[in-house]
């Protein structure tokens, strides 16, 4: 995992766009993920799952057991199952942790009592959340639920992020109408999840100016120690 974060460091350009941070507050502009993909998650392996997004929470329904990882990165490739909490509360913060549990799966499929994916071992914490609104097409909706939290894969504890892709399709449906929704004592019920991926997370921006300044000094260095 160090391998990919030294990667992720390397490819990432230095103008990195918008940092997220605070505790499900929307915000403006496009969500964007920094860093190195490291899976997918395949909703599909549950029927047919949605998410109801509040001003206070977001829950999966019906309850989600297990999820399926698909492309599968690094560290992770030994992984192909994870166990996923099903509430999140937003004011305060408060998540299961953890918030999932990967493991492998076994015959009878992806079974809750699988201890490869019940047992606090290989998991990610999630420790805040962000959530972005914004008009894909005419009549449909997007919100991108961005998660932050750190990934602890065999002892080894590393940053890391993720984002939730949902959809909202209906005749009229644009970011205010959907914000009065989510706003609304009901919340918006019925969401679509059409996509899950997390990576690791990468300096902000003022790390990485720290990082230039650094190598900076040290080319400075060795060139008055030649001279």
């Amino acid at each position: 995992m160090k391998n990919q974060i030294v990667a992720s460091i390397l490819a990432v350009p230095f103008a990195l766009g918008a940092v997220f941070a605070g505790a499900a507050n929307a915000f403006e502009g496009s969500a964007q993920l920094n860093g190195t993909p490291l899976f997918e998650l395949d909703w599909s392996t549950e029927g047919n799952t949605t998410a109801t997004l509040s001003s206070n929470s977001l829950t999966f329904t019906p309850d989600v057991a297990g999820v399926s990882l698909t492309s599968q990165t690094g560290d992770f490739l030994g992984f192909d199952i994870a166990q996923i909490q099903d509430v999140i509360t937003f004011d305060p913060f408060e998540a299961e942790n953890p918030f999932l549990d990967f493991g492998s799966v076994i015959p009878e499929g992806l079974s809750p009592t699988n201890s490869t994916i019940n047992d606090g071992e290989n998991v990610f914490i999630l420790t805040d959340l962000d959530y972005d609104v914004r008009q894909v097409a005419t009549n449909l909706v997007g919100i991108d639920i961005i998660l932050y939290g750190d990934f602890n894969i065999g002892g080894e504890v590393t940053s890391g992020q993720g984002l939730f892709t949902l959809q909202y399709a209906q005749n009229g449906a644009t970011v205010d109408s959907v914000n009065a929704q989510i706003n609304s004592d009901t919340g918006l019920e019925g969401l679509a999840l059409s996509g899950a991926v997390f990576t690791t997370s990468v300096p902000e921006p003022t790390a990485l100016f720290g990082i230039g300044v650094f190598a900076t000094g040290l080319v400075a260095s060795r060139r008055q120690k030649k001279s």
